[in-house]
């Protein structure tokens, strides 16, 4: 499981950590769509935590248009992104080969900053 740290953020700053659950499978090496996350209007922090349980090299995280390589058999990624809003995240995978399957759980959270 994803590192989890909506409780221990809880509140950054007197608001409120939302937290959106990423969990899905896709085999092949086209770009598949995990989350699609809409951010508010002002300025938010967003922290992602993935895990991605893969048996081919050559499997693919994309987050905002950036590919992140990971490794075969079990890997993690964490990334914090500053975001202006109102905007829409999207964070897709792909396999390194088509008869392989993919499968990523985690957890992204976001909470506005303050002015």
């Amino acid at each position: 499981m994803a590192l989890q740290l909506g409780p221990v953020i809880g509140k950054i700053g007197g608001a409120e950590v939302t937290t959106t659950p990423v969990s899905d499978e896709h085999q092949g090496t086209s770009w598949y769509e995990l989350a699609s996350i809409e951010i508010a209007d002002g300025q938010h922090l967003m922290v992602v935590n993935l895990e991605v349980l893969s048996s081919s090299t050559g499997t693919n995280v994309r987050l905002r248009g950036v590919e992140y390589q990971m490794q075969s058999g079990l890997d993690r990624m964490s990334e914090g992104l500053v975001l202006e809003g109102p905007t829409t995240v999207t964070i897709d995978v792909r396999a390194g080969t088509s008869v392989r399957t993919v499968e990523v759980t985690g957890t992204v959270y976001t909470v506005p900053l303050p002015d």
